[in-house]
């Protein structure tokens, strides 16, 4: 129990700080770009959705959008695995009678000043991952705001809803909005989510 108790407390604090880390992200990396819009263009980006449904289609993916997606896995189990072991410990010192998931997650903030230094740090590494996803959404926000009025006006925030929009009128998005996609040396991301 203990070690479930762990592992939920810790994907659910790496979780929220895997959107700005390298990803198994089909609606923007090359690799899995044609089938993502081959297979899933009907999937709302977010909450995992798409890397679900290009899964499905597994045995009809290119060779290199199957590798992309293999190699964010083993990536997300080596940040998991690393952060059980940096925070196991303060699991089992300050979390053994709250339930997993949510509760060990709470329990670990309560405690954050009294937290083993290889807990402190996955923590502060975590946040450090959020503020810059949140400032990429904040540039998004503003670069964009002129083509999310012109071309999503009605379209309801969250859900990956306004980067679908967005995506769709990717031809015809102002330069500014453009500029924020990744150059083509740096690692592909996909759009934000959700910007309000």
């Amino acid at each position: 129990m203990t070690a479930l108790r762990t592992l939920a407390a810790l994907l659910l604090l790496c979780a929220g700080a895997a959107a700005a880390e390298p990803q198994p992200a089909p609606q923007g990396d090359a690799a899995c770009k044609a089938d993502a819009e081959k297979f899933c263009k009907d999937v709302t980006p977010g909450k995992g959705r798409l890397i679900l449904c290009l899964k499905a289609h597994d045995d009809k993916l290119a060779p290199e959008c199957r590798e992309r997606l293999k190699k964010g896995a083993e990536e997300m189990r080596e940040r998991r695995s690393k952060a059980k072991e940096a925070c196991q410990e303060d699991v089992d010192k300050f979390c053994k009678s709250v339930d997993p998931g949510k509760d060990v997650l709470a329990c670990l903030k309560e405690h954050a000043a009294e937290l083993s230094a290889s807990c402190q740090k996955v923590r502060e590494d975590a946040q450090a991952r959020m503020k810059e996803l949140k400032e990429r959404q904040e540039k998004v926000k503003t670069a964009c705001k002129g083509d999310l009025d012109k071309f999503c006006k009605g379209v309801e925030a969250g859900g990956g809803r306004l980067a679908k929009c967005l995506k769709e009128h990717e031809a015809e998005l102002s330069e500014s909005c453009r500029a924020l996609k990744p150059h083509k040396d740096e690692k592909e991301r996909p759009l934000p989510k959700e910007t309000k």
